[in-house]
């Protein structure tokens, strides 16, 4: 595990207008015809017109009057939690797979400083993973979290990053336990180095993780009720020879696409040289039932700990096909922020 996590990097550079045609398309839907006026040298203390847009220690501001105030962020205190350090945590569990986590809108300016998500099973049994959700389910941010070495809290540093008043945004944390795997299948598909595979076929690109197989198999017998069973967590090995061979770990469900099924951004586990076009490949499947995941609870915790600087909900998902539940429990995913102050005559981009 690196030493800070770059959040929401992947969306940096799209959120972060670096050109004027970028700020006029910014500024465009948010000041009129106008636009923002970018201005690319800029000292402290020059005067500015409204609207326009200067970057100053890694921000991005826009003028909303004209001003010669300094676009200074200031940081009020410590970094704080969104628990009560009193809080009592009670461990909960289910059969497979859960993800738990809390929405959070934030009331004012903040400067987000780390996250911290309560690991319960260090058997090894046990993956997890983290994600990031805009407040239309969208995922920012997806990455699997290394077990350490004892349970409690891990604490992952964020790179500076600001949280303007009233953006809101879902962090979860995704636990599957594969303490007991159902017995694997294996069947014959002939490779195929074209996408969208015929019946008996297969096709995978390891550089973007796609995968798409035929629902019959290479002795024309249908296979949907094995390859439907290739949910979030399994794991597909698809094997030429002792050398040729790539194995993945399904990321999301499987999409019926007709003749075949498809997954898209498959995790890499292994991969040997590269699988010839039309070979007969032995492929094995591997579901993800298992023993219990376990996640950390404290119920009714945000109907009874309110906060002036954001607003917060639980969030519970039971399957890996959802729905994401809303509640008032809380759940084991911390957020350290900092307040920040901001100029009144500036508005905070990025």
């Amino acid at each position: 595990m690196s030493s800070a996590i770059p959040l929401y990097e992947a969306q940096e550079t799209a959120r972060r207008p670096t050109r004027q045609a970028d700020i006029d398309a910014y500024g465009g839907a948010m000041r009129g015809a106008e636009g923002m006026r970018w201005l690319s040298s800029y000292a402290d203390g020059d005067p500015v017109k409204k609207d326009d847009v200067v970057r100053r220690m890694g921000g991005v501001y826009v003028a909303n009057k004209d001003t010669s105030e300094i676009p200074n962020v200031r940081f009020l205190g410590d970094p704080i939690g969104i628990f009560d350090d009193q809080i009592v945590w009670t461990p909960q569990s289910q059969a497979g797979y859960v993800a738990t986590g809390n929405q959070i809108t934030f009331n004012r300016h903040v400067e987000l400083d780390a996250v911290r998500l309560y690991i319960n099973d260090i058997s090894g049994l046990t993956d997890y993973h983290w994600a990031v959700l805009d407040k239309n389910d969208v995922v920012l941010l997806y990455q699997k979290i290394e077990i350490p070495g004892s349970t409690g809290f891990l604490e992952l540093p964020v790179n500076d990053f600001i949280v303007k008043n009233g953006e809101s945004f879902r962090i979860m944390l995704q636990a599957e336990n594969y303490e007991s795997p159902q017995t694997p299948w294996t069947y014959d598909w002939t490779s195929t180095l074209t996408p969208a595979p015929s019946s008996g076929q297969f096709y995978h690109d390891a550089a973007s993780g796609l995968l798409q197989i035929a629902k019959n198999d290479n002795g024309a017998t249908d296979r949907s009720t094995d390859l439907l069973a290739m949910v979030i967590g399994s794991t597909i090995y698809i094997s030429e020879n002792a050398s040729r061979f790539v194995d993945y770990r399904m990321t999301v469900n499987p999409v019926d696409m007709g003749v075949y099924y498809e997954w898209l951004n498959c995790e890499l586990l292994d991969i040997g040289s590269n699988i010839r076009n039309d070979r007969v490949c032995a492929i094995e499947g591997i579901s993800p039932a298992g023993g219990n995941s376990e996640y950390m609870e404290n119920l009714d915790y945000w109907s009874n700990n309110v906060s002036a600087d954001f607003n917060a909900v639980g969030l519970f998902m039971g399957s890996v096909t959802g729905p994401i539940v809303t509640n008032n429990n809380a759940y084991g995913v911390d957020l350290k922020y900092i307040p920040l102050e901001v100029p009144n005559d500036w508005d905070i981009i990025v």
